[in-house]
């Protein structure tokens, strides 16, 4: 599975219909750049603010 396909499956979720709740709800989790994320199982991860290029998620899988 490649980021443009994680990408689409996400965007035909409307996920963003439940950010509201997600930011009240959520944890803040701020990356460096150049840093690697950690992904955990069981967690879906947002970016209201910033970018996430190419390049991280390729870094990420």
């Amino acid at each position: 599975m490649n980021f443009q396909d994680i990408h689409s499956y996400y965007r035909q979720l409307n996920i963003d219909t439940f950010l509201p709740q997600a930011i009240e709800e959520g944890e803040d989790l701020t990356i460096n750049a150049h840093h690697k994320l950690e992904l955990h199982k069981g967690y879906i991860y947002f970016c209201i603010g910033g970018i996430v290029n190419d390049i991280n998620a390729r870094a990420m899988a």
